[in-house]
């Protein structure tokens, strides 16, 4: 449904960073009537339904809302994510080499 949830977090607090959201409902969610603000910093947002809302939870319930809350530095906010689904390759669940977002460096990490 989302990538982030952000409800009481002070945004002073909260290093988001190097990440990629891709294809999901929401990319942030926060709390209605928020008045906390956020920075996403070289990271991609692409194929999301949404850049911002708040919801219901388990309901699945939403209301888009302004991004107003969000600074956003050096980010990707389009293109199509190719994840390395072969679960023997090293890479798995990473961005494929070469495709977009794969310079944001995001992915679950190995010490192979």
């Amino acid at each position: 449904m989302s990538g982030i949830w952000t409800v009481q977090t002070d945004g002073d607090d909260f290093d988001f960073r190097n990440n990629v959201i891709a294809n999901s409902r929401v990319v942030w969610m926060r709390e209605r009537g928020g008045t906390r603000h956020y920075k996403a910093v070289s990271s991609m947002f692409a194929g999301d339904e949404n850049l911002a809302a708040y919801g219901a939870g388990a309901t699945g319930s939403i209301t888009q809302t302004d991004s107003n809350f969000l600074s956003l530095q050096d980010m990707r906010l389009e293109g199509k994510v190719d994840l390395v689904m072969d679960r023997g390759e090293r890479d798995y669940l990473h961005i494929r080499k070469g495709s977009t977002g794969s310079e944001v460096g995001a992915g679950l990490f190995t010490n192979n």
